[in-house]
């Protein structure tokens, strides 16, 4: 990429935030809160504006959701909403609008039953394979997740990033649907599914696909 991207022009912004709640987190790992930002420029490549992640107060990670706000304006800001977490989205949005500073807060849900390493993969794999992410080389500790991804056991960063990109509007990712399929019956073959299965996966997909 040779032009100069100025972040402040992409007025696209979203953020996705995972407060830390009840999460199948691995033994002796302590859970963490993390956020994603991004920036969208009008062929669909992704510039990664800040990320986070660490074991934080909810004082602590609300002033940074105002913080935010302020700093980026983001056109929407997800935060999980499973469990618990119901109750942390419920408390800002009561704590923005009693202190009368508005975010543009949206729920998520996210499926408990899906595999948080396949979600992440299939959302990922697209979007690098076709060089559309850019992360500044200051963001060391996402870079540094997505390098040994699956390995590490702490993933809330890298897992933020990818339901942060889940956020973007179908326009602008209905040109990675072949990709996206094609990445998802990889992994399939990969995880030992049978002939069958992943036919008839892609067939569903086509047809989900297809409207």
């Amino acid at each position: 990429m040779n032009e100069r991207i100025k972040l402040d022009d992409l007025r696209e912004r979203y953020f996705f935030v995972d407060p830390a709640g009840e999460k199948q987190a691995v033994k002796r790992v302590a859970s963490e809160s993390a956020y994603v930002g991004l920036a969208v420029d009008d062929i669909g490549r992704i510039f990664v504006l800040e990320d986070y992640a660490a074991r934080c107060s909810t004082e602590q990670l609300v002033d940074k959701l105002y913080a935010v706000n302020e700093r980026w304006a983001p056109t929407r800001i997800g935060i999980e909403e499973v469990g618990t977490q119901q109750l942390f989205v419920a408390m800002v949005r009561r704590d923005a609008r009693i202190t009368k500073r508005p975010l543009p807060i949206v729920g998520i849900q996210q499926s408990t039953r899906q595999d948080k390493d396949y979600r992440i993969r299939t959302i990922l794999q697209p979007i690098l394979a076709d060089g559309r992410l850019f992360i500044l080389a200051g963001a060391v500790a996402l870079r540094q997740d997505i390098a040994v991804f699956p390995s590490s056991y702490k993933k809330d960063r890298i897992d933020a990033l990818a339901s942060c990109i889940r956020m973007v509007p179908p326009r602008r990712v209905t040109r990675d649907r072949d990709l996206e399929l094609e990445a998802h019956l990889r992994y399939l073959r990969e995880s030992g599914a049978s002939a069958e299965q992943i036919l008839e996966e892609a067939r569903r997909s086509q047809r989900v696909g297809g409207g």
